[in-house]
């Protein structure tokens, strides 16, 4: 081709064709080649996509998933449920003690898995040692029928000589007593449990109890008679009851046993009493039923009688009322013998 006089551009064009034809062409070939292979290798490579879309699918699904929940009210719903269930159990364990049932019910549960295990293993040690020590199984041999013999005229009858026989039966373990059994009434919560027999009756303060003093009965109660820790009499009365006893019977007089008892209760009748004679009778009942109570009682009411002496104090009413009655015998009668007349 005659290049001459063409412009700079035009011979560049001209040169360059050749060129980009043949690169047209080898990329011809190169895309011809390629679907040729692809075809060759389309079953795996599908393979393999199928297998990454699904993963990639799964993937774009769980992320989705998780932008929707917490886009959604559900953790705030989940956070106010842990919440109030929380305080549930607050309050639970502050009115009815909850962890302390809890931990009991877990050991509990522990004791009877341990016991559990422990029954288990002792039987498996057991029937490990009876198989090993049992005999083996054998088969009864039974001799033949001996066939009577033709010169004997008599009959016989045809025996059975067993070559085993059969050993005595032993007594078997106590049931009553097995592992197994006492397993079982352990867990057994159908039945009630066994009542816890009743307290002595002395550990009941509040029950009465009746008196026989010298022929004549005091009703009062425990905690009274317990007014005075480790008394006589109150050691006397839990000594009776615990021996079953329904009235507790005391050898003393019990003319001014009254006054004993309304010191225990709190009332001090000893106060009024102006009879000497009556005071020393009331100390030693003091002394008897070892009630230091009662003796300072009697000390400080004859104390007062004789402040009222050295005063020169006046009588008091009731001296006045048994002077009118008695006149001068009344003087030579003890003030227990008046009160009785």
């Amino acid at each position: 081709m005659d290049l001459t006089g063409m412009e700079p551009a035009r011979v560049e064009t001209v040169l360059e064709e050749p060129t980009r034809q043949c690169v047209q062409a080898s990329a011809t070939d190169a895309v011809a080649a390629a679907a040729s292979k692809d075809a060759t290798t389309r079953p795996v490579n599908t393979t393999a996509g199928l297998v990454t879309s699904a993963s990639q699918t799964i993937i774009n699904l769980a992320v989705s998933c998780a932008v929707l929940v917490k886009q959604s009210p559900i953790p705030d719903v989940v956070s106010n449920g842990i919440d109030v269930l929380m305080s549930i159990v607050k309050d639970l364990d502050s009115n009815y003690s909850m962890k302390i049932k809890a931990i009991a019910l877990i050991e509990f549960m522990i004791k009877a898995m341990l016991y559990v295990a422990t029954v288990i293993v002792t039987a498996l040690i057991k029937s490990v040692v009876a198989y090993r020590q049992a005999p083996k199984y054998q088969s009864p041999n039974i001799t033949e029928i001996k066939p009577t013999p033709i010169a004997s005229s008599v009959p016989t009858t045809p025996q059975l000589t067993p070559a085993l026989t059969t050993p005595p039966r032993q007594p078997g373990p106590d049931r009553s007593t097995s592992p197994l059994r006492r397993m079982r009434s352990f867990l057994d919560f159908s039945q009630p449990p066994p009542a816890s027999p009743p307290p002595p009756a002395y550990q009941n303060p509040a029950q009465p109890v009746t008196l026989c003093v010298g022929g004549q009965k005091f009703t009062t109660t425990l905690a009274t008679l317990r007014t005075v820790p480790d008394s006589g009499i109150a050691k006397l009365v839990e000594m009776k009851l615990d021996g079953g006893e329904s009235e507790v019977f005391v050898d003393r007089d019990g003319t001014h046993f009254r006054h004993i008892l309304n010191l225990l209760r709190g009332v001090d009748t000893i106060a009024s009493i102006e009879d000497s004679a009556t005071l020393e009778e009331l100390s030693l009942d003091s002394h008897y039923y070892e009630l230091p109570l009662v003796e300072e009682a009697v000390t400080r009411r004859r104390e007062q009688l004789r402040a009222m002496k050295g005063q020169g104090a006046s009588k008091t009413p009731a001296e006045e009322e048994d002077a009118a009655k008695w006149g001068s015998v009344g003087r030579l009668l003890p003030g227990s013998l008046r009160s009785f007349l």
